[in-house]
C-alpha cells in the first residue's frame, strides 16, 4: 500500500465490507483488485453463469468454469479466496431486485457497480441513497469507459440520468463489443476510488471520469444535482418500490418467461432490428420482432414487453432482456 494510506487507513480497509454487483468484465476486474487491496469482506453478487464468450474479457474465469457451468459469483469467489485468504469473499448467486436489494446491500460500507443495465443501477442508487451508502458507478462499451462516485452528500445517479432511455435505444456490450482492456482500466479506477472513500481521503473524485482508449484520453465532467431528481431531492425510491422496474413471469405450460417493463414504453422495432443483426438471427416483419441467440428466442412487442422462449427461469430471462434489449 502507498504511504498516504497509513496504519489507520489499512485498519479501515481491513474492517470494510465492499459489495460488487455484477461479476462480468468490470466486476471481475474491480473485485480482483479489492481482494488484493485487503478489504475485509468482498461480497460478489451476480445472477449469471460462465460462458465461453465471457473469457475474452472476464479475467477471473477459465474454460473449466465454462465446462462446469459455474455461476460467475461462485467461480470468482473460489479464485479470489486463493489470492488472499485473509479476505472473506462471499458469493451471492441471485438476481438483485426490489424484493432483495436492501437485505443484500445493507451491510455494505461501499458498493461497486459491475452491472450491465441501467435498471439495476437505478435500484442500487435507490438503496444507497436511502441508506447513505457510497457507491461507484462504472460502465464500459467499445473503447470507452466511465466511472462516477455517487456519494451520500453529492448528486446521485438519477441526477445523471433522470429518466432511462427507451429499451432498444442504447447500445450494449453484447451488440457493440468491448475492448478487453477497457474494463481492466475502469475496474482499477473503481478500486482506487473505493480505497480513497473508505480511508476518508480528501482526494475522492467528485467528477464523472471518461476514459477513451481509442484516442488515449481521460476527461472529467462536473455533475450537477438535477432539480428534477426524484431520489436525492424528492426522497422517493421508485425502483426500490417497483414503480419503475422490469418484472418477469414464467408462462404456465410453456418454456418461456414474459418480461414486462414498468412503466410501459415504446420500442422502435425497426431500429432494434438493425442493432441486433450484429448479435444473432433477427426478423422483423412490421408487427413483432424475433431475435434468436443460441437456445433462446426473444419476441419483442412494440410496448417493450418481451417473451423469452427457451427458459422458465425469470433471472435468465431478465438477463437476456438487459443484454440484448438494453434497459
Amino acid at each position: 500500500m502507498v504511504d498516504w494510506i497509513g496504519d489507520a487507513g489499512r485498519r479501515k480497509i481491513r474492517n470494510a465490507t465492499c459489495t460488487v454487483v455484477g461479476c462480468g468484465a468490470l466486476g471481475s476486474a474491480s473485485s480482483n483488485l479489492l481482494v488484493r487491496c485487503g478489504f475485509g469482506k468482498v461480497k460478489i453478487v451476480d445472477r449469471d453463469f460462465v460462458e465461453l464468450a465471457n473469457l475474452e474479457r472476464q479475467a477471473l474465469f477459465t474454460e473449466d468454469d465454462v465446462l462446469m457451468m459455474k455461476p460467475k459469483a461462485t467461480a470468482a469467489a473460489e479464485r479470489l479466496t486463493k489470492v488472499n485468504s485473509h479476505v472473506k469473499v462471499v458469493a451471492q448467486v441471485l438476481d438483485l431486485n426490489p424484493r432483495n436489494a436492501e437485505s443484500v446491500l445493507e451491510d455494505a460500507d461501499i458498493v461497486l457497480d459491475g452491472t450491465d443495465n441501467l435498471e439495476t443501477r437505478y435500484l442500487i442508487n435507490d438503496v444507497c441513497a436511502k441508506r447513505r451508502i457510497p457507491w461507484i458507478h462504472g460502465a464500459c462499451l467499445g473503447t470507452t469507459g466511465i466511472i462516477y462516485n455517487v456519494l451520500p452528500d453529492g448528486p446521485c445517479f438519477r441526477c445523471l440520468y433522470v429518466n432511462p432511455p427507451e429499451p432498444g435505444r442504447i447500445p450494449t456490450c453484447e451488440t457493440e463489443g468491448i475492448l478487453p482492456s477497457v474494463p481492466q482500466i475502469v475496474g482499477a479506477l473503481q478500486a482506487s476510488e473505493a480505497v480513497k472513500i473508505i480511508c476518508g481521503s480528501d482526494n475522492v473524485t467528485r467528477d464523472l471520469v471518461h476514459v477513451e482508449l481509442g484516442s488515449l484520453t481521460l476527461e472529467t465532467v462536473t455533475v450537477e444535482r438535477s432539480p428534477e431528481c426524484p431520489t436525492c431531492l424528492g426522497h422517493t425510491f421508485e425502483y426500490l418500490e417497483e414503480k419503475m422496474s422490469t418484472t418477469g413471469v414464467s408462462l404456465c405450460g410453456r418454456n418461456a418467461v414474459h418480461v414486462t417493463p414498468h412503466p410501459e414504453v415504446k420500442v422502435d422495432l425497426a431500429n432494434l432490428e438493425k442493432r441486433l443483426e450484429k448479435a444473432g438471427d433477427v426478423s422483423y416483419k412490421g408487427f413483432l420482432l424475433s431475435f434468436r441467440k443460441g437456445d433462446h428466442e426473444l419476441v419483442v412487442f412494440p410496448d417493450g414487453r418481451v417473451i423469452v422462449r427457451g427458459t422458465k427461469d425469470v433471472g435468465v430471462a431478465r438477463s437476456l432482456y438487459s443484454k440484448y434489449i438494453g434497459s
